[in-house]
């Protein structure tokens, strides 16, 4: 939301994979979002003031131009919805993926974390979609980001979302057997069998 007499205006396109993919390709050759845009299907423009407030859905692509001086406050949210976009996100960028820095690949995968305890359904539903762009997420993460992701496994393990943080835990264990904590495997093993 623009503060003062900021003019500034947004150029969007939705998430959809076929956006997703000419992004992770624009992003490969490191075109810029400007030449990408006639590549781009279902773009909308708005211009914005300080009179007005713009809501952007998870995953949108966009652009911002700003003509006068000003301020912008913004907030990132995540909701029920957010689970696909970011699920099309990780599965259709895999050139965005590997230029994201570590701290930008924790956060991402903790934003789907979260996103999927919103909405468990969809989550599982989209997994397929996230599955091939998690694989280098989750192999990028550094030590810390392990540990991060781990802990935020295991407080959401026991949520309706446990079938989409299973098969994360389980590309954790692949690729990271080191890095994972063996007390809490072993306890979280016992737990199973004793279901």
């Amino acid at each position: 939301m623009p503060i003062g007499r900021r003019v500034s205006t947004f150029y969007m396109w939705p998430p959809t994979e076929e956006n997703l993919t000419a992004f992770d390709q624009a992003s490969e050759s490191g075109q810029e979002l400007h030449t990408l845009s006639a590549q781009l299907s279902h773009g909308i423009k708005q211009t914005v003031t300080s009179e007005h407030a713009l809501l952007l859905p998870s995953g949108t692509i966009h652009a911002v131009c700003t003509f006068t001086d000003g301020f912008i406050v913004t907030k990132g949210y995540l909701d029920r919805a957010s689970v696909m976009p970011l699920s099309a996100l990780i599965g259709n960028s895999p050139n965005y993926l590997a230029r994201l820095s570590p701290d930008g690949r924790e956060a991402l995968l903790h934003r789907y974390i979260v996103s999927a305890t919103f909405a468990p359904a969809a989550a599982a539903q989209a997994w397929e979609r996230a599955a091939p762009g998690m694989y280098i997420l989750v192999r990028e993460l550094s030590r810390r980001g392990v540990q991060k992701t781990w802990r935020a496994i295991q407080e959401y393990k026991e949520s309706e979302s446990a079938e989409v943080m299973k098969k994360i835990e389980d590309l954790l264990r692949e690729l990271r057997p080191d890095e994972i904590p063996r007390s809490a495997v072993a306890r979280d093993d016992g737990r199973r069998r004793a279901r």
